[in-house]
């Protein structure tokens, strides 16, 4: 067998052609024991049937220690080929290959059979390219877990360090991001949480609860694999909403994740959204339009705990909002699992645009920033997936 799994028959030292003389005497043979027709043990001369024997003991060699239960048709092929009677062989060659492939010698195939054939060849085909898929969504959401873990790092270190040290920290973090994304992501959670309470950027509560709730997200998260490869996914909101691309985030997520984890991960995007305005921004939430004010950073974990669930209650829209991306991001998920993903784009934009102009958006201006944001999303959406089926195809 060669580099590339080609397998090459060789050694043809006692090989002859038929009617060629035969230099042996008569009762004897000459061959590996095992592997000589019976009929040449008997002093016959070889046909293609002694071939086909050759090669159904070859073949009966290398399976003899296969753990699993061979293929009905593969263990015909076997007991056939080495029958001590020729008339019992397959006849050829091709013969040989329709036992193998589950059908009679002599017979054609007929058009539901090739139908059958066909529908089992285009499943199989959909099934390999699914898998395709998911090894390349798989290392999508390693190497964007990788970015996040440097950029948290990043800003964690140069609370507390110089700049070349925290580009170190970054790196290091990004490194292990990408290898082991939850064990990096609970390590810069409270890597993190440690620089803002050093730095006297945030009180106790917050760097109490940053560590608990990130340690119990990354715990579930090995309940989804798209979770356990992109912990800290949630996070991404807070950057794209900088740069106005927040609304896209449950696109992204829907596009590499599988729907539960895509609506989770989105859903608490939303939270770390809220969150990162309401104490370190200005205290109004993007594509909200509301003006919440900013959190003491003194408050300890009870008071801090009190007051969210009091902005929840009294601000309905924050729940709405984390409610949408996550029907955002499940829409788009399906969609990408049943192949529709045009249909899928479709139904949560024009879901999420009506979400945020009928429950969501509080005034004209945060309205006009969603779905701005949203569209661009869009655009950037179709725009890969089209390139992507440029050289796919």
């Amino acid at each position: 067998m060669d580099d590339r799994g080609r397998v090459k028959l060789t050694d043809f030292g006692v090989a002859y052609r038929a009617g060629d003389t035969r230099l042996t005497q008569v009762g004897y043979a000459v061959g590996t024991p095992g592997y000589i027709a019976p009929e040449i043990m008997d002093g016959e001369d070889p046909t293609e049937l002694s071939d086909i024997y050759a090669v159904g003991a070859t073949a009966r060699a290398l399976l003899a220690h296969q753990p699993e239960e061979l293929p009905p048709s593969l263990l015909e092929f076997v007991n056939r080929a080495t029958s001590p009677n020729p008339s019992h062989r397959p006849r050829s060659a091709s013969a040989a290959l329709k036992i193998l492939t589950g059908r009679r010698e002599g017979r054609e195939s007929t058009g539901a059979e090739r139908r059958v054939s066909a529908t089992r060849d285009i499943r199989k085909k959909s099934a390999e390219k699914r898998e395709d898929s998911g090894w390349y969504a798989g290392q999508a959401l390693r190497v964007v877990n990788g970015l996040v873990a440097g950029w948290l790092g990043y800003l964690g270190a140069g609370l507390i360090l110089d700049g070349a040290e925290a580009l170190g920290v970054a790196a290091g973090f990004g490194v292990l991001g990408y290898l082991l994304p939850r064990l990096a992501a609970l390590g810069v959670i409270v890597a993190l949480a440690v620089a803002l309470f050093r730095s006297q950027q945030t009180g106790l509560g917050f760097a109490t609860l940053l560590p608990a709730v990130g340690g119990v997200w990354v715990a579930a998260g090995s309940m989804s694999r798209g979770v356990g490869r992109l912990p800290l996914g949630p996070l991404l909101a807070i950057p794209l909403a900088a740069y106005g691309l927040g609304a896209g985030l449950p696109i992204l997520l829907g596009t590499l994740m599988r729907p539960l984890g895509a609506a989770f991960s989105a859903a608490a995007g939303a939270l770390s959204l809220v969150v990162f305005d309401l104490a370190f921004g200005d205290g109004v939430i993007p594509y909200l339009g509301l003006d919440l004010g900013t959190l003491p950073v003194a408050l300890g974990p009870v008071d801090l705990l009190r007051t969210g669930e009091i902005l929840v209650q009294n601000n309905p829209q924050l729940s709405l909002l984390a409610a949408l991306w996550a029907v955002m991001a499940g829409v788009i998920s399906l969609a990408e699992w049943f192949g529709q993903w045009a249909l899928g784009l479709v139904l949560a934009a024009g879901g999420g645009a009506l979400g945020y102009a009928l429950e969501v958006s509080a005034t004209r201006e945060a309205l006009s920033e969603a779905l701005t944001s949203l569209g661009l999303a869009a655009i950037m959406y179709v725009v890969v997936k089209y390139l992507w089926s440029r050289v796919d195809g």
